[in-house]
């Protein structure tokens, strides 16, 4: 007891909305919009009973209560349960029969509520939170049936602790009872068996497999499901009997459990007529080429002889045509309890809605006779195709989504790639080359298609020759070769360093020769490029270059600017360099050192001459343009003489010339002879 309360504080919090597994579909409570009568008239009844009188926990207004709900089950969900739909009463919550089983002991957030005292019987027990679903019926046959499930959170860990239990009550004409109102409890273990209730206790000690662990719990919350067994009893027809249907906690409030009760299985008639499908999962009806409908019918014994049961055959859709031609009657053979006739639709890949195939078949009835129109929905179906895209191209080490879509066919679909993904998208990095990959889907009808997609990669370009240092000379124009693998490749320059103008070309055939041109007049530095080469659009290699950009020479000149004319002259440059090459105007004639660091001119020309020169430096770059070197050639000065031109003999006369002069010499014939200095002055 203490385990189990324990338990129960520790899940209250996580018992709130479940995420509803698509294969099993509950609908609880004020969902409904339904009262009881509507409910069981819509999801429990079947063919030969008429009810009245219908509660659910003593109401019979509008439902509220989240105990009462109606289900469906599809797929996987269905093949565990084999009832595709119907009525679900639950000590917890309707929908807490949803999967995933996480939770060990689900309780449904209910408020704790009373027992039954017929359950408190079967459970030995005080039992608590009971649903108790009660109505009145006629039958117009001698025999009442229904199928059920019974599941709970108690299986396997509490047999023989705690026995959650249910019945099935049914009281009237013939009946005496143990039960309350003399009823008896026809939810009874089947076979050998017979007389047990169906319990926790008794289905855990059976010598016989009668329950499942549902697949681990993913589409059921019971840790346990009962086999699915009929509650039958003979009764008297057309006398009016009760039954109440019920299912509570023993012993706590806690680990829920639930009945599920067949959809239109609470029959009792002549013969019962019951349509199942190929594929429940795609619904209760009829699909074109996919789900067949058979039509059973039931004899409540084996016919002693044949037995032919008649109808007429109406609907949207035509015998014959829309699908195999059937007769308008069936014929039990003798011995035998019932007879199957298939309703095979046809796939015509026509739109036409959904159509339908009825037999009106004459049925027992208490006021006389009736006819129960059994309706066969069929649903159109239109071959399944798979579509995953065009062919498609990427680059190495990248990744593509190929996303598969189904076309007609009926959902839901399922996925499997070549690759084992199992889902609608996958997601694939594929090597250098063609790569096909192929998807096959398979819809509710197991009808599967295929398709496939190519996806090429194209390998990165890898760069073959990467030469890691360069030199220029300001404003020159390098040219660097670039080969690819693959090729032809197309190829960019970035700067990364330093501050020169980069311009280039991209060259769609290899080799490509890719020119960087540099602005002059750059000081000397080390600038790194990097280029990057593209093959169809995939980057790949990127390769770094050194660059040093020299600095253009500019050489000096050294010697006289004023010279005489006809002097000869020397002229010099900056040393160690190559390459000199001396230029001088015409008013002057290189004597000697014209390609060296010193030339030696006579100038013969007089006024504004220039000399110039070039050479290569040791970065081997040369000069723009020489250096020019201007020169002033200037004539021999002619002096002019003042004094006597005639004087006695012994006599002394002064002589005068150009004052503005300097390095006076005074020459006299041997006649004279000259007293005064080196001035403008001299005596003879």
């Amino acid at each position: 007891m203490k385990l189990k309360y324990s338990t129960l504080l520790l899940l209250l919090s996580f018992t709130g909305s479940h995420p509803g597994f698509a294969q099993l579909t509950v609908k609880q409570g004020a969902a409904l919009n339904m009262t009881p009568y509507q409910l069981v008239q819509a999801k429990l009844v079947g063919q030969g009973v008429t009810i009245s009188n219908v509660t659910f926990n003593a109401s019979s207004t509008t439902i509220t209560s989240n105990q009462i709900g109606s289900f469906n089950a599809f797929d996987a969900a269905y093949t565990q349960l084999k009832l595709s739909g119907g009525l679900i009463l639950s000590s917890g919550t309707a929908a807490g029969a949803i999967g995933p089983n996480n939770t060990p002991g689900f309780t449904g957030s209910i408020p704790a509520g009373g027992g039954d005292p017929d359950l408190d019987i079967i459970a030995s027990a005080t039992t608590h939170d009971a649903a108790v679903l009660e109505f009145d019926f006629v039958p117009v046959a001698d025999t009442l049936r229904f199928r059920y499930v019974f599941g709970s959170e108690e299986f396997m860990e509490y047999c023989n602790q705690y026995n959650d239990s249910f019945g099935f009550f049914l009281s009237g004409p013939g009946i005496n009872g143990t039960f309350s109102k003399n009823s008896v409890d026809i939810a009874v273990m089947p076979g050998s068996l017979f007389g047990d209730y169906v319990t926790i206790n008794h289905l855990c000690t059976s010598p016989f497999d009668m329950w499942v662990n549902p697949d681990g719990g993913l589409y059921y919350q019971y840790d346990g499901l009962s086999y699915v067994f009929t509650a039958w009893h003979i009764v008297q027809a057309c006398q009016t009997y009760h039954i109440k249907i019920a299912v509570a906690d023993a012993g706590d409030w806690a680990f829920d459990s639930g009945v599920f009760l067949e959809e239109n299985s609470f029959t009792a008639s002549g013969f019962v007529v019951q349509n199942k499908y190929d594929f429940p999962g795609l619904g209760q009806l009829s699909v074109e080429g996919c789900s067949d409908a058979t039509i059973t019918f039931h004899l409540p014994a084996a016919a002693p002889t044949n037995d032919t049961i008649r109808y007429t055959i109406t609907g949207t859709a035509t015998n014959g045509v829309d699908y195999t031609l059937i007769p308008d009657y069936v014929v039990v053979p003798a011995g035998m309890d019932s007879i199957n006739l298939v309703i095979n639709p046809f796939m015509d890949n026509i739109p036409e809605g959904t159509e339908t195939a009825i037999l009106n078949i004459p049925m027992l009835n208490c006021g006389g006779g009736t006819t129960y129109h059994d309706t066969i929905l069929i649903q159109d179906n239109f071959t399944l195709t798979a579509n995953v895209g065009i062919d498609t191209s990427i680059c190495q080490g990248k990744s593509v989504i190929l996303t598969a879509q189904a076309g007609g066919g009926q959902a839901p679909y399922s996925y499997l790639w070549s690759n084992g993904i199992t889902t609608f998208q996958t997601t694939v990095t594929p090597p250098v080359g063609v790569n096909v990959y192929y998807v096959d889907i398979l819809d509710g009808c197991s009808a599967s298609a295929r398709d496939s997609i190519l996806v090429t990669v194209l390998a990165k370009p890898v760069i073959t020759n990467t030469p890691l240092t360069s030199s220029v000379c300001s404003g020159q124009s390098p040219n660097i070769v670039l080969q690819s693998t693959p090729s032809p490749a197309t190829f960019s320059w970035v700067a990364t360093s330093g501050s020169p103008n980069v311009t280039g070309f991209s060259s769609t055939s290899g080799p490509a020769i890719n020119q960087i041109l540099f602005n002059s007049g750059l000081t000397p530095e080390n600038v790194t490029y990097h280029v990057a080469a593209k093959v169809s659009g995939c980057e790949g290699d990127t390769a770094y270059f050194v660059v040093t950009v020299y600095p253009l020479p500019s050489p000096a000149i050294t010697g006289p600017q004023s010279v005489c004319l006809n002097s000869t002259t020397v002229y010099a440059t900056e040393a160690g360099m190559t390459n000199y090459t001396w230029t001088v105007s015409a008013g002057g004639s290189i004597m000697s050192g014209w390609g060296t660091k010193t030339v030696s001119v006579k100038w013969t020309g007089s006024g504004a001459q220039t000399v110039s020169v070039t050479y290569t430096d040791a970065n081997g770059c040369n000069p723009v343009a020489p250096t020019v070197y201007n020169i002033n050639v200037s004539l021999l000065p002619l002096p002019g003489l003042v004094g006597s031109n005639s004087l006695c003999i012994g006599s002394t006369i002064t002589y005068t010339t150009d004052p503005a002069m300097t390095g006076y010499v005074w020459v006299v014939s041997a006649g004279g002879s000259i007293s005064g200095g080196g001035g403008p002055n001299d005596d003879f």
